[in-house]
């Protein structure tokens, strides 16, 4: 018999509109709002931000991530998009968009990278991604 690949769902409840800014520097909180408005117009998107905090332990070596709530799905949508952009961008080449997801699916998406970083390094002619949580040919 055929096993079938069931993912976790991505939308968990309460999650569906927040998204995980990383590497925007720790500064006051005007900074980031100012730093996290021209993130967003850097990327063509003037999206209705709820609520704003950094989450996670305080290190010396990297600023924490942003947990970002928005007011639409379609914009947080629209904006992961976008996100790949954001490495062409002189101000925010460092600076990366992700869904809220829990801990469980950070795991899960952990193991899925780290299995697609193995196949191309034993394949670097082959042309590999991650699509709805399973790895594809191109």
């Amino acid at each position: 018999p055929t096993q079938l690949h069931h993912p976790t769902p991505m939308i968990q409840p309460g999650k569906e509109k927040n998204m995980v800014v990383f590497g925007l520097p720790e500064t006051t909180d005007r900074v980031v709002k100012t730093a996290l408005d021209e993130l967003f117009e850097e990327l063509n998107e003037k999206p209705l931000v709820k609520t704003i905090k950094r989450i996670g332990e305080r290190k010396e070596d990297r600023p924490r991530p942003l947990l970002v709530s928005l007011e639409k799905r379609a914009t947080l949508l629209e904006l992961l998009k976008k996100a790949r952009n954001l490495k062409d961008s002189e101000k925010f080449s460092g600076v990366y968009l992700s869904p809220d997801l829990t801990p469980s699916q950070l795991k899960e998406q952990k193991a899925l990278r780290s299995t697609l970083r193995r196949i191309r390094s034993e394949d670097p002619d082959g042309c590999y991604f991650i699509r709805n949580n399973v790895i594809q040919v191109g």
